[in-house]
């Protein structure tokens, strides 16, 4: 490149986080003056199985793919701009290469899903836990995943204490309805619970209904998020109930004719 009269410089940093990629921007301009062209090309993969994937790795590939696309547009566009309005011709963008960072991830994501589809169709409760409207395949086998195999356990507040959902409601006068987890167990189970909540109150009638009631009654109410924990809790005692009678998910079934009257009282 030399001989030809060209100039390179070779720069390490991680992509994904927002101050090294400044610092090597703001070098690059001051050895260069301008950026004319930026071309993102960097991008990891796991070799592991993919249910061998913790959500830590899975959040490196992120960072690496989207977070590193978006850093270094960021700090890089700026100075584009500022060289056009200058005057500066000759800037130009690859901005076809958000398209292929987001196509390789769809790609992956696909292959996945296909793959976890295969596995569970080889266990035979998956598709009573798939019965469940708003719960899904990545639901599903996380949290077979983090359980195992759910013959080993009797009663589901094993599995309920396995992802650290104790749940406590202080009943003194002062702090009454307070009601937390105890954050022990299994953090990645937890997780997936919690975010399996948030869909079903979205998208399920009977948790949207028993969501409304524990944020509503009128002993004991509960705020937001200790409500997304009696959710959580509400979602393995289910899931638990259907894997052992090996029954599809029945709407009519899933709160009890005492809790359906609490929450008409409710509703009247």
């Amino acid at each position: 490149m030399q001989d030809k009269g060209g100039e390179a410089v070779i720069y390490k940093a991680d992509v994904s986080v927002s101050k090294e990629v400044n610092n090597m921007v703001e070098d690059v301009m001051g050895i260069f003056g301008k950026i004319d062209i930026l071309v993102n090309n960097a991008g990891i993969t796991d070799p592991r199985f993919f249910l061998d994937i913790k959500e830590e790795g899975w959040n490196r590939m992120i960072n690496i793919h989207l977070k590193g696309t978006f850093n270094c547009c960021g700090f890089v566009v700026p100075h584009m701009i500022k060289m056009r309005k200058e005057g500066l011709k000759g800037a130009y963008i690859r901005l076809h290469s958000y398209h292929d960072e987001i196509e390789f991830l769809k790609g992956q994501l696909e292959t996945i899903d296909k793959n976890m589809e295969e596995l569970l169709k080889k266990i035979d409760i998956a598709e009573y836990l798939l019965s469940i409207l708003g719960i899904g395949i990545i639901t599903v086998a996380g949290f077979l995943t983090e359980g195992g195999d759910l013959a080993n356990y009797s009663h589901f507040k094993q599995i309920q204490k396995l992802a650290g959902l104790n749940i406590a409601e202080n009943q003194s006068r002062k702090h009454k309805g307070k009601a937390k987890n105890s954050k022990r167990g299994r953090p990645e189970l937890r997780n997936l619970l919690h975010k399996s909540s948030l869909t079903l109150v979205a998208k399920n009638k009977e948790f949207k209904a028993l969501y409304n009631y524990f944020l509503k009654r009128p002993k004991n109410p509960l705020k937001a998020k200790q409500a997304l924990i009696a959710i959580s809790v509400k979602l393995v005692r289910v899931m638990f109930a259907l894997a052992k009678k090996r029954e599809n998910y029945d709407p009519q079934k899933v709160l009890g004719e005492y809790r359906m009257m609490q929450i008409n009282q409710l509703a009247a």
